[in-house]
């Protein structure tokens, strides 16, 4: 749990529930499964979530509810933007009712924040939306009321939802926009946002108008898959007109040559030998071409390749960290937050 954090679209971050399992391709490379498996594996929290593999720790499905965190919001008294759970899914397989039950009656119980909660298991976010959720949840709130001064006052329910609470879904690419979109527009909910990170592929977003926002960034960390420029700008270019929040969250570990300022390239670059100023440069780190399937090409032989020479929606991407590739798209920062009133 932690009243400061980094993700820029928070204010705040509770980790009430730990532990996960793989579930699609944006998982690969996920923080909080590494930091599991390793700084925080004899952690309370964290012991046990993982297995050790050739290719590192990995989730095994294990999930554990940590009540000091679950209940943290209840103390804070200036409003927050929260986000739930990202070191495991509030909505995974294993996951009991029971468990969702607090950190909904949590939620109720403390109208001054904003609670963000974002799923890769949209289908059962809406299978517990439609039930009992708000008759068990009741239970909760009564006993947390009853607790010393600070711990919040009832927020009703309006229309069956909680007016403070935000819904979102992870999309990657096209594959897994398919999968949530429908189980997602039937969940009701205050705000609905859509996290888009890390995009892996192109999205088409036609028939997502029903959410409130998308953020959108790229994948940071040394393994960091490259995210095409073409798929944020597409992706900004749609929100705007359907009345949809961007976020740029981060270019992520690469950045394209496009969105990098000119100290930045100069930095990357070894000085033209003195005997032939006109040889081209040499990079100093890995470059790749990226094209619009997500297809990355490095070394000489990128340069080979017909679609690079005909300039068919080619980048050339630099691996530089996400601090120095920076969060500006087209040199503007994107912080667009959906306008929803608490009531």
């Amino acid at each position: 749990m932690s009243d400061k954090t980094k993700i820029e679209w928070a204010d705040a971050t509770v980790n009430a529930i730990n532990g996960c399992s793989v579930h699609s391709p944006g998982c690969k490379n996920c923080y909080a499964m590494k930091l599991a498996g390793t700084r925080m594996r004899n952690h309370a929290t964290r012991e046990g979530l993982t297995d050790q593999t050739k290719a590192g720790p990995i989730w095994n499905g294990n999930v554990r509810l940590h009540e000091p965190a679950l209940l943290q919001p209840l103390r804070w008294t200036a409003p927050r933007r929260i986000f739930w759970n990202a070191h495991g899914d509030t909505f995974h397989e294993s996951v009991a009712d029971s468990w969702i039950d607090q950190v909904f009656a949590v939620c109720a119980l403390t109208p001054q924040h904003t609670h963000m909660i974002l799923t890769k298991r949209s289908a059962r976010m809406r299978e517990y939306l439609d039930g009992s959720w708000q008759s068990r949840g009741i239970e909760h709130m009564k006993l947390w009321q009853k607790r010393p001064a600070g711990y919040g006052t009832l927020l009703q329910t309006v229309n069956g939802v909680l007016p403070n609470v935000w819904l979102g879904v992870s999309v990657e690419d096209q594959t897994r926009a398919d999968e949530h979109r429908e189980s997602f527009r039937a969940t009701p909910a205050a705000a609905k946002f859509v996290s888009y990170e890390p995009a892996l592929g192109p999205v088409n977003w036609s028939g997502w108008e029903f959410v409130h926002q998308i953020i959108a960034g790229g994948e940071s960390g040394p393994n960091a898959r490259p995210a095409h420029p073409q798929w944020f700008w597409d992706t900004r270019d749609w929100c705007l007109p359907n009345d949809v929040a961007f976020f740029f969250k981060q270019w992520g570990h690469w950045a394209p040559v496009c969105a990098m300022h000119d100290d930045l390239i100069e930095d990357l670059y070894d000085p033209a030998p003195k005997h032939s100023p006109e040889a081209s440069r040499r990079c100093k780190v890995d470059q790749c071409v990226l094209h619009a399937d997500g297809q990355r090409f490095n070394g000489k032989a990128m340069f080979k390749l017909p679609a690079f020479q005909a300039g068919s929606g080619a980048m050339t991407m630099f691996a530089v960290n996400k601090r120095r590739a920076g969060r500006l798209l087209d040199g503007i920062e994107h912080n667009a937050m959906p306008e929803v009133h608490h009531g």
